[in-house]
Parts: structure tokens; C-alpha cells; sequence
């Protein structure tokens, strides 16, 4: 296996007007596609905000097919900047929870397969895949169903965001498991958001038990309007809410019931060529044993702060 640095075939300006795909994330799977949740993260700044696609590529090296005999060069289009799951290190050296993902994937396969890795822009990957430059476009991708019908999606998902909650201020003790509970109360998102979307399917669905909803810009803004009392919680997916917590001091505690129904695919999945059913069926056999090995678990505790491995709507 190589791992091969900031390498990237010259995408033309052609390619890049026919890419059509927006950030990975999650959305409902329903015939109304919802915006994703990654691609339009709950909590600017947070781990899960996937970068936004660049009007401008830089022409580099294109890979070259140097397999060891019968083993097959798997091209893997990762992305750079997209931390903590891919991106580069201070040495310029891939790293983050879906590049160690692949490194433990990797020995399993490697009598069949040698894995090459290549960093790139968000916005060249899936053009990549079009092109046949890489075989496996890796950036932590939700489902969605546009790109599904594109694109061959992996069957295992390798991390699951978790259902949307309403993260609340812990003093407020009117919230049961009943999402009427929230009635009355304000909370906050961001416009085009997956969060928006059920907030405002929420308030359609129950006009007698209206949510009162609030913009905010980014997660410091929605940090101040928590502590000030401006907003009573925010509308986010488990990890996102995980994050937040994080950074501004566990401000908030989860709802019991969630905005998400028992079918929304809140994994993140691996991505190939139509037709390349067997590299995909092998590594999804890979991630199921790594996850049953508990590796996949020591990756996501060390990497993302718990254990975000398991479908919670399987």
C-alpha cells in the first residue's frame, strides 16, 4: 500500500460543471429529499460540517496503477480538510477516524487489494469517482437519495451521527417524552438545515403545539443566546449535539423523544462506481469485522469521544 501525498488528477472544467452533488450527510429517506446533515451542520464549526464545495482546482499528478501482480490498485479519493475524519496532519500525512478506518481495513484485504490513498478537495472526489480516477470516494458521505441514484453507497455504514434531539437548557423541566412537550418553547437552527426541516415539519404537523424557531449564524452566536436565554435549545443530531456540548461546557441536555423517524439513515458510507459491487462487498465484509473486533469502536472513542458505531434505527 501507498499512501501518496496531495496527489490529484487535473479535473477539467467540464467535469466540474456536470458534478451536481452537494456535502455529505444524512437525510430522510423519503420521496421529498430533506437537506443532508452534514452538508449543513447543525453546529457551524463542529466536526461534522462537511466544507464547502471550491470553484477552483488545483492540476496535479494523476494516479498510476502500480498493483503488486493479480492484486488490484484500489484508488481511494479522500478528503484533506475535513477534521476529525479526514484530513491532513502537520506532516501533510492523511489522517482522521475514516482514514484509520481504511489502515484497519487494509491488512484484512491485502491479499487481494492494495490500497492507495489520495488526498483531495471535497469537491473533486465524487468527480473523481465519475471519472475512474479513484474507485472508493471517502468523506464521510450521508445517505441521500440524489446521490444514491448515482452512485453505489456501501452497505455497512462506518459511523452513525445518531437521530435529531432538541438539546435544552437543563432547567427547563416542562419536556417529557412527548414531542408536544416542547410547545412554546424557542429554539434555534440554521437556515437550509436538516434541523430546519423537521422543526418545520414538526410546527405543520402540530399547529396547536407550535415550536417558535430562531436563526443563528454560527455556534458561538447560538452558545451566547443559550447563556442569555435568547434560545432555549437548538435542534441538532446526537453527535452534533455531542460536540457542542463539548466545546461550550455541557450546556445542554438531550430530549427523550426524537424529530427523526424509526427509517432515517443517519450513517456515514463509503462510495463506489456503479458496478463495482465486489470491492464493495469486500470492505463492507471488513467493516463488519472490524466493528465486531471492536476496533471500529476504539477508532470512533479515540477519534470522535464515544462510540458512534452502532445504527441506533436498526
Amino acid at each position: 500500500m501507498k499512501t501518496l501525498r496531495n496527489t490529484l488528477a487535473f479535473i477539467s472544467a467540464a467535469a466540474l460543471l456536470a458534478a451536481s452533488f452537494t456535502a455529505c450527510g444524512s437525510s430522510e429517506n423519503s420521496s421529498s429529499e430533506a437537506p443532508s446533515s452534514s452538508s449543513e451542520s447543525t453546529v457551524p464549526e463542529s466536526s461534522s460540517e462537511a466544507p464547502k464545495e471550491s470553484e477552483e482546482e488545483s492540476p496535479v499528478d494523476e494516479p498510476e496503477d502500480t498493483g503488486s501482480g493479480d492484486k488490484r490498485v484500489v484508488k481511494i479519493g479522500i478528503g484533506k480538510a475535513y477534521n476529525p475524519f479526514c484530513f491532513l496532519d502537520d506532516n501533510e500525512e492523511p489522517s482522521g477516524y475514516d482514514y484509520e478506518t481504511l489502515k484497519a481495513i487494509e491488512p484484512l484485504l491485502a491479499d487481494k487489494y492494495d490500497f492507495e490513498f489520495y488526498p483531495d478537495e471535497f469537491a473533486n472526489i465524487l468527480i473523481g469517482l465519475d471519472t475512474n480516477l479513484y474507485d472508493v470516494a471517502v468523506h464521510h458521505y450521508g445517505w441521500t437519495a440524489e446521490r444514491a441514484e448515482k452512485y453505489l453507497y456501501a452497505e455497512e455504514g462506518t459511523m452513525y451521527f445518531g437521530n435529531f434531539v432538541i438539546g435544552y437548557d437543563p432547567s427547563i423541566d416542562t419536556l417529557t417524552d412527548d414531542p408536544e412537550s416542547a410547545a412554546g418553547l424557542t429554539i434555534a437552527t440554521s437556515k437550509g438545515s436538516m434541523a430546519e426541516t423537521l422543526l418545520t415539519n414538526y410546527n405543520d404537523e402540530h399547529p396547536d403545539a407550535q415550536i417558535t424557531v430562531e436563526y443563528y449564524e454560527d455556534a458561538e452566536v447560538l452558545a451566547s443566546g443559550i447563556k442569555s436565554g435568547l434560545y432555549d435549545g437548538f435542534c441538532a443530531s446526537v453527535y452534533d449535539l455531542y460536540v457542542f456540548n463539548s466545546k461550550y461546557g455541557d450546556l445542554l441536555v438531550p430530549s427523550e423523544f426524537t424529530l427523526t423517524s424509526d427509517e432515517y439513515n443517519c450513517g456515514t458510507y463509503f462510495i463506489y462506481s456503479i458496478g463495482d459491487d465486489e470491492l464493495k462487498n469486500d470492505i463492507d465484509a471488513a467493516v463488519v469485522q472490524i466493528r465486531e473486533d471492536g476496533t471500529l469502536k476504539e477508532l470512533s472513542e479515540k477519534w470522535l469521544g464515544g462510540d458512534y458505531t452502532i445504527n441506533p434505527n436498526a
